[in-house]
């Protein structure tokens, strides 16, 4: 999905979003990835995040991995979110005497 112009909402897609020079976006965004050349204000969850160096990001971000270019800016807070180690439960098996 490319933004290039205004938008103020919530987008969701297991997709790339890209925020073209001229885009300005406003609101919550959930995507694998979030490519920014123009403007985001808001909260964005994803795998990943580039700012690239017109790009500029205002608000919360929750990602795995982060990529800011020089002169990108980014002014806000970050959540780096690692790989959440898998539990295994062992149940037992209660034994039925008759």
């Amino acid at each position: 999905m490319h933004i290039n112009g205004e938008f103020d909402g919530v987008l969701t897609t297991t997709a790339e979003i890209v925020i073209g020079k001229t885009g300005f976006v406003t609101g919550e965004m959930k995507a694998k990835r979030l490519i920014v050349a123009g403007e985001f204000k808001g909260e964005y969850k994803g795998d990943s995040i580039d700012i690239l160096p017109t790009g500029k990001v205002f608000g919360e971000i929750h990602v795995k991995n982060v990529i800011i270019e020089p002169n990108g800016i980014f002014e806000g807070e970050s959540k780096i979110i690692r790989e959440e180690a898998v539990l295994k439960l062992e149940t037992k098996a209660t034994d039925k005497k008759k």
